[in-house]
């Protein structure tokens, strides 16, 4: 074999060698007794057009859950999420309303609203590929969720790991996409695309853009009404390659939505920024 060709091969090998040191197989690495806390935030700006006068709505929100891994049977894993702190305030139609849960100063409505979900347990399970296979019934009113933008006490496990990136092997520049579709009363269709954009150390960052459409039924004062919209949220996460699970998130919704209140047509555009930040505890 001529020095020529010897160089040839040498150097694939060492590029096929990189290229497998580089590379990076996600797991989800959970244990009984695992422990989290997770902090979200977000700042919530709505204009609904009101038979020609805009009507702006504001929200903050801070949310802080405890997760327990409570059991590890047959591939399955059981979580105890529980919603430690809630604190809520923004203007809604000329109303300005606020909720803390460490304040016993709060206004009588809101304290209704959100007392029954402080310190709540719910209960979910997840199998080995991550998807949530038992979950609760939600307790959150959609008037709460939405004057929220979205967010909500309760907190699903998988909120806290990528789903579709649980088994593969990654290196900067890998791009995937998935999609989850709801059906309901609300009938959402969620699909995301993904590119990892680099792995420090025992960080894996990644950006990821996302395009939600739904369509369904809301109540609003008694009223059921029809609502469409579409969003685009464009995220930057941070994923732990020890445990498979997100550390930090940010995302900017930037959406649109139609309301038909008995033939009364009513724009809505909605700017969210939000973050969600895992601890371990």
């Amino acid at each position: 074999m001529n020095n020529q060709l010897k160089g040839i091969l040498l150097g694939i090998t060492v590029l096929a060698a990189s290229a497998n040191l580089n590379a990076q197989k996600i797991t989800l690495n959970l244990a009984k007794g695992q422990k989290m806390k997770v902090v979200r935030t977000a700042d919530l700006l709505s204009t609904a057009n009101v038979m020609g006068r805009d009507m702006e709505n504001t929200g903050n929100v801070n949310l802080v859950n405890a997760v327990e891994v409570t059991l590890q049977d047959a591939g399955n894993t059981n979580f105890t999420v529980t919603n430690s702190k809630i604190k809520v305030s923004g203007k809604q139609m000329d109303q300005e309303k606020s909720y803390d849960s460490d304040s016993k100063d709060n206004d009588a409505d809101m304290e209704d609203a959100f007392k029954k979900m402080l310190n709540a347990k719910q209960e979910y399970v997840i199998d080995a590929a991550g998807k949530l296979v038992k979950e609760p019934k939600s307790n959150v009113d959609p008037m709460v969720e939405m004057s929220m933008g979205g967010e909500t006490p309760e907190l699903k496990p998988n909120a806290l790991y990528i789903a579709s990136l649980i088994g593969m092997d990654v290196k900067v520049g890998t791009q995937w996409a998935d999609s989850v579709v709801t059906k309901g009363k609300k009938n959402e269709t969620l699909v995301n695309n993904y590119t990892v954009k680099s792995i420090e150390g025992d960080v894996l960052s990644i950006d990821q853009v996302s395009n939600l459409t739904y369509e369904g039924t809301m109540e609003m004062m008694g009223n059921e009404m029809k609502q469409s919209g579409t969003s685009k949220i464009v995220s930057a996460v941070k994923v732990s390659l020890k445990t498979g699970l997100i550390t930090s998130k940010t995302a900017t919704n930037d959406g649109s939505m139609n309301i038909d209140a008995g033939g009364m047509q009513i724009p809505v555009t909605v700017k969210t920024t939000s973050t969600l930040t895992v601890t371990a505890e």
